[in-house]
């Protein structure tokens, strides 16, 4: 789209080029009102390789001159990051950082890069850059992440000691560097580095940098220093949070383009608090500040704020998604949210004022079965942007509505103090507290153009001096043209408390001309053929936006119905489930009653039973006892017969006659046996007798038995 006629669109694309006499355009078609609007676009020249000035060089970004911006910002990476290069940089250079509200100057930032040189300490740094990305809405600002990783084997000199090298290997977290560059010179404007992305990855305990480095070599910051006093307090008394070990292979799970639609339906989702199907139940939310959260806090505490609610028209801009050549299982997106505040948020009354946020990055991690596993938001990337106050999340939205959260909660220890100084100075400074922003950097070369796919809302159009009617073609002669084209620009936007430094270029509306011909003679006849022929394209180019844009109708209504029989089909097969779920519960209820008989019946006559045994038991053992007891006392009869026969025959003096019938029985004579024995008798005739008897030693008696 080179050359110098009045304007050229390209349909049926959203946006456009155009290119007027005055300069480039970058066209919006409204498919609604049918409207054209422009924002007017800086030239940008290449840096590796200028050109001399051209008539058909209309300034627009090309793939050379993406290229060559990409290829200045791998240039200042290798000078690492303009210390060892500061022809690199601009004289109104600023470097911005995290943590506080201050900004370097060239010399302060040359200075600070050679009393530190991490290069030194490590001498095999690396910064393993990637994902070079051009800025949506600034085309002079290129974006990329860096993890950078390095070996400890040189001293590291901090503000107050000099550390020795102890041989550890620094892993840096995921860190945004943002490098905006001057259009006329081609030189760094503005640095931001050291933006962590993801604090609970790498060794540095979240930090990068020279703070990254000084927690390798045992000199970590204090906490204070890095998070908000509500934050390290609740580190201190609660559990310590685990780094996060990234997978050692670099196969994806799915494919690229699964992987970013699967981070589309979080987002879709909610960030999956309107449908927590989509987390994984380990999964887990971290932010610069808050969490880790699990699942049901996350879904909880971000279902609360209603941002559709209290942001009717909220655009959040996403842009750039891309998987992690580092952690393939991750999808990284840029965002700049914006919205007006009509409704209630975080239980404050709505305020009218507009939400407009610095460039964030986050990032959506699956498992191989494709649920969310973590996510983390909220990671500013220039806090010179929006109007949040350098917050990014929920904190920068409350602080830029007017209902900021506590600065304890929200703010690091120096950064408070910063800003309550330049509270108590305003009044003699005049500079508020976001206005430390403010640099003499000529910031009018860059453009703030809307994303694509982001909601445009032109402003309303101030006068600017007429086109001339006449316009010569170059290389072709041609009669002169009157045109009916008038161009007019906005009046600038209001500048941001926060980012005075850059400036909205003016938005224009573009109406299309009538253009009347003059008469033309015979020899002009194929030009008019060829216009004609031209115009038959345009109208056929025409015709064809209007079929894609009755097929994209179709395919949305299409798309809604087939939305809301899902809904229809999901609820109906959530009623189906619901009932049969009562009526398993129900059967199950029946089954358990009936187990709950079958027991009691058999419990019963279990007890039955064991009742009769039992009595069955005491019956025998009362007769055994019986029966014991009888045998017993006749064992003791038996002993005591045998006991009184030997005391008996004891008794009886030697000679004596014992009658045998008798013996061991009771008798007269046994009650007498203690008496003085009487005089020997004759026994009677037929009654047999023992004579001459003794008593033997073993107690037996031996004697001549007669009769």
């Amino acid at each position: 789209m080179r050359g110098s006629s009045l304007y050229s669109i390209i349909l049926p694309s959203t946006y456009a080029f155009s290119t007027t006499t005055r300069g480039s355009y970058r066209v919006r078609f409204s498919q609604t009102s049918g409207n054209l609007s422009a924002l007017k676009l800086p030239d940008i020249p290449n840096f590796n390789n200028p050109r001399p000035p051209d008539d058909n060089n209309d300034g627009l970004l090309n793939d050379d001159e993406i290229g060559s911006l990409v290829s200045r910002a791998k240039s200042v990476l290798a000078s690492d990051l303009g210390v060892n290069d500061p022809n690199l940089l601009s004289a109104d250079f600023v470097w911005v950082g995290p943590g506080d509200d201050r900004v370097l100057s060239k010399d302060d930032y040359l200075a600070a890069g050679k009393f530190f040189d991490l290069r030194a300490a490590f001498p095999d740094l690396d910064y393993r850059a990637h994902d070079f990305r051009l800025d949506e809405d600034d085309p002079m600002t290129i974006r990329l992440t860096a993890r950078t990783v390095g070996t400890m084997r040189g001293e590291l000199r901090l503000r107050k000691e000099v550390l020795p090298p102890n041989g550890k290997r620094m892993v840096c977290p995921p860190e945004a560097i943002s490098i905006t560059f001057d259009q006329t010179t081609g030189k760094v404007l503005k640095l931001c580095s050291g933006f962590t992305l993801d604090r609970l990855v790498g060794n540095t305990k979240g930090l990068c940098g020279v703070k990254g480095a000084a927690v390798i070599a045992g000199s970590p910051p204090s906490e204070w220093e890095i998070y908000p006093p509500s934050t390290v307090v609740t580190r201190f008394f609660g559990r310590t949070v685990r780094q996060v070990e990234e997978p050692e292979g670099f196969l994806a799970p799915f494919p690229e383009t699964v992987m970013i639609q699967l981070a589309k339906g979080v987002i879709a989702a909610d960030n999956g608090a309107s449908d927590p199907d989509l987390l994984a139940p380990t999964f887990t939310f971290c932010g610069p500040i808050v969490g880790p959260l699990d699942k049901e806090t996350f879904v909880k505490a971000f279902g609360n704020f209603k941002l559709k609610d209290a942001f009717p028209d909220l655009e959040s801009g996403f842009t750039n998604f891309r998987v992690d050549p580092y952690d393939p299982y991750r999808v990284w997106v840029d965002a700049k949210g914006s919205g007006t505040n009509t409704g209630s948020f975080i239980g404050k009354e709505p305020t009218g004022i507009r939400y407009e946020g610095p460039p964030e990055a986050a990032s959506f991690t699956f498992d191989d079965d494709g649920f969310c596993t973590r996510l983390t938001a909220g990671a500013v990337m220039d806090p010179t942007q929006g109007n949040t106050g350098g917050l990014g999340g929920a904190f920068g939205i409350a602080y830029a509505i007017g209902a900021p959260f506590p600065a304890w909660a929200a703010r690091p220890f120096p950064q408070i103090l910063t800003r309550l100084q330049k509270q108590i100075l305003q009044p003699i400074t005049k500079i508020g507290v976001d206005d430390y922003l403010k640099t003499k950097t000529p910031q009018a070369a860059i453009s703030t153009l809307p994303s694509v796919g982001k909601k445009f809302q032109p402003e309303p159009p101030a006068k600017l001096p007429k086109l001339s009617s006449k316009i010569n073609f170059p290389k072709i002669s041609s009669p002169p043209i009157e045109s009916a084209v008038s161009i007019k620009e906005a009046p600038p936007a209001a500048a941001s408390k926060v980012n005075p430094t850059t400036e909205k270029s003016p938005a224009v509306k573009i109406s299309l001309p009538s253009i009347n011909l003059p008469k033309i003679n015979a020899a002009d006849d194929q030009k008019k053929q060829a216009a004609g022929e031209a115009k038959q394209k345009k109208a056929a180019q025409i015709a064809a936006v209007e079929e894609k844009k009755v097929a994209a109708a179709e395919a949305k209504k299409q798309k809604l119905l087939e939305i809301e029989e899902a809904k229809t089909r999901k609820a109906e097969e959530k009623r189906a489930a619901e009932e049969a779920r009562k009526l398993a519960q129900e059967r199950a209820a029946a089954e358990q009653a009936t187990k709950r008989a079958e027991v009691e019946e058999a419990r019963k006559q279990m007890k039955e039973q064991t009742a009769a045994e039992q009595a069955a038991k005491r019956a025998e053992a009362a007769e055994a006892k019986r029966l014991a007891a009888a045998e017993a006392k006749a064992k003791r009869e038996a002993a005591a017969k045998a006991s009184k026969a030997e005391q008996t025959v004891k008794a009886a003096s030697p000679g004596a006659t014992i009658s045998l019938f008798s013996f061991g029985q009771k008798s007269t004579s046994d009650e007498q046996s203690t008496k003085p024995a009487p005089k020997t008798k004759m026994a009677p005739r037929g009654v047999p007798t023992i004579s001459k008897w003794r008593k033997n030693r073993d107690g037996s008696i031996s004697g001549f038995i007669s009769g």
